[in-house]
């Protein structure tokens, strides 16, 4: 999995969406995007395009690190997930913690 923002990244602004880009098609099942405080936010708006899950980000996201989650259905049936951290201007002292990590759209 290729992302956008790279794990690891520090930004100097909030991004105006996330790229997922796979090895093969998929189907999302979650999206989900913890802030700095730990609050989980739903990300709902995406776009498929082949192989790559553009992502809309609902808001305009502060300073620290957040955490980008995903799950997904594969082409060929197998779920996948995984998660990035990303910064905003600055690493947070404690980074947030993906609890909705099983949570589905709905």
């Amino acid at each position: 999995v290729t992302t956008e923002p790279t794990d690891g990244a520090v930004l100097a602004q909030s991004p105006a969406q996330f790229s997922l880009t796979f090895s093969e098609p998929v189907s999302p099942l979650m999206l989900t995007l913890v802030r700095p405080d730990g609050t989980p936010v739903p990300l709902t708006s995406f776009r498929l395009n082949g192989q790559t899950l553009d992502i809309d980000n609902p808001q305009r996201l502060g300073s620290g690190t957040h955490v980008l989650s995903w799950r997904v259905i594969s082409a060929d049936g197998h779920p996948v997930g995984g998660s990035v951290l990303f910064s905003i201007g600055a690493p947070s002292a404690a980074p947030a913690v993906a609890e909705a990590v099983d949570r589905g759209l709905r």
